[in-house]
C-alpha cells in the first residue's frame, strides 16, 4: 500500500499559495523573521529570509535587535540619548543598559527580542524613524526586484510588523504598488489548492 504524497513547505511557500492559487505574485512576510517570496509559473523564488544572523531585515526580531543595539551605542557615550532607550530598558526589565546582554543567553531569546517590536513602534523618535527607514531601504528593492521577476504588479503582505500602522503606511508610500493583505487563514487557504 503506497502512502499519499506529502509537499512539505516553510510558511513563506505555504503563504505564497494561499495568497496566490495558481496565479504569480509576490509575497513579503515581516514576522519574526522576514522574507520576500515570489511565484511565476510553477516556478518560486525568494529574496532574504536567511535567518536572524545574516539577514532578516524588516523583521521583528530584526528591529528590536536594533533598538537593543542603539541602546548599547547610548551606554558606551557614543550617540545622544533618544527616549527609545528608556523603552528598551523598561521592557526587557533592566535597570542598566549592560544587562541588555544576557538577552540572548535565553532559550527563546529570538521570540522574546522579537516581541519587543510592538513598543519598538509606538515609540516616536529620531532613532526609530532612522531605524524604519534602514529597514525599507533593505525591503523595497526586495520585493521590486521580486515583482519584476514573477512580472506581477501585486504584491501581498504578512506578519506582525504589519500589524504597526506606522510601518504599514511607510511601506506602502514608499512600494507605491498593489498591496494587499494576505489571507488570515493560511491552513484553510493552502487546502483548497492541491499542494
Amino acid at each position: 500500500m503506497s502512502s499519499p504524497a506529502i509537499t512539505v513547505l516553510n510558511d513563506a511557500e505555504g503563504l505564497i499559495y494561499s495568497a496566490l492559487g495558481n496565479n504569480d505574485g509576490t509575497v513579503v512576510i515581516c514576522g519574526t523573521g522576514s522574507i520576500v517570496f515570489g511565484k511565476k509559473g510553477k516556478d518560486t523564488f525568494r529574496s532574504g529570509g536567511w535567518g536572524h544572523l545574516f539577514g532578516d531585515v524588516c523583521s521583528g526580531f530584526w528591529f528590536s535587535e536594533r533598538a537593543i543595539q542603539e541602546t548599547l551605542k547610548y551606554r558606551d557615550g557614543i550617540i545622544n540619548y533618544d527616549i527609545l532607550f528608556d523603552e528598551v530598558k523598561k521592557y526587557f526589565k533592566v535597570s542598566e543598559a549592560d544587562e541588555l546582554s544576557d538577552i540572548q543567553k535565553r532559550k527563546d531569546f529570538k521570540t522574546h527580542i522579537a516581541s519587543f517590536s510592538s513598543v519598538f513602534f509606538q515609540t516616536e523618535s529620531k532613532i526609530t524613524d532612522g531605524i524604519i527607514k534602514e529597514g525599507l531601504e533593505d525591503i523595497i528593492p526586495r520585493c521590486l526586484k521580486m515583482s519584476e521577476i514573477t512580472e506581477s504588479e501585486k504584491i501581498y503582505y504578512h506578519g506582525g510588523v504589519f500589524s504597526s500602522e506606522r510601518f504599514l503606511s511607510e511601506f506602502k508610500k514608499k512600494l507605491g504598488k498593489n498591496i494587499i493583505k494576505a489571507p488570515e487563514n493560511i491552513d484553510y487557504y493552502m487546502s483548497l489548492y492541491k499542494i
